[in-house]
């Protein structure tokens, strides 16, 4: 049965967050991050963008994704019929490259809040939990999602897991750093041109990504 306020008890905001972290890189990536939050909130699965997760979504009116928002709040709808809070995040930065100039980073963010996750499947807010069978509708749905909007705008790399975040381009993204995320139960996503993606271990996953994970 659905609740009235599905942002509700405010207690679903808790508990960090489940992520698909997209990162992207270069001079147009104000371009890049405007066309992925469009395609993210786009999506038949996602009700939203809303401005505020304190008011009920039936008494605020649906966003625009190119309000210049930090952060935007939704609800997920999952194929078994359970609907999660969700948001996305937009974290730009700019990397000084060893022996070269700086490069502008981005990383778009769209998680769902683990106290709204474990309030519909259990588990413990931990990574792990995403590679669990009660997780296995949300977790297949974030790989779908990936899919999707590369397919729109492709991206450097991204990451599935629970308060993950890419702290280096892509480019320098090493095998010992593909192993360690495997090993801290994060999912990678890597495009099938990278230098990694071939590598033993992947799966490839629709036209255009390879997956790594504890799972595969």
């Amino acid at each position: 049965m659905h609740r009235a306020n599905p942002f509700e008890p405010h207690e679903l905001w808790y508990g960090g967050w489940f992520e698909l972290a997209l990162e992207l890189l270069g001079p147009d990536i104000k371009y890049k991050s405007a066309r992925i939050l469009n395609a993210i909130w786009s999506r038949v699965d996602i009700e939203g963008p809303f401005v505020s997760r304190d008011v009920s979504p039936t008494e605020q009116e649906v966003t625009s994704t190119h309000l210049g928002n930090e952060r935007l709040y939704g609800i997920l709808n999952l194929k078994d019929g359970r609907r999660l809070c969700c948001g996305t995040c937009l974290v730009t930065d700019e990397l000084d490259l060893s022996g070269r100039s700086s490069i502008s980073i981005a990383e778009v963010l769209f998680y769902i809040p683990g106290g709204s996750a474990t309030a519909a499947y259990g588990g413990d807010c931990e990574a792990s939990d995403l590679l669990t069978p009660e997780f296995h509708q949300l977790y297949n749905q974030l790989l779908n999602m990936a899919d999707y909007i590369y397919g729109v705008e492709p991206f450097e790399m991204a990451l599935i897991g629970h308060e993950v975040m890419i702290e280096a381009p892509a480019s320098e993204f090493t095998k010992d750093e593909l192993s360690s995320a495997i090993s801290a139960d994060c999912t990678v996503l890597l495009p099938q041109k990278h230098s990694l993606a071939t590598i033993d271990g992947g799966k490839v996953l629709g036209k255009n990504l390879v997956r790594f994970s504890r799972s595969c």
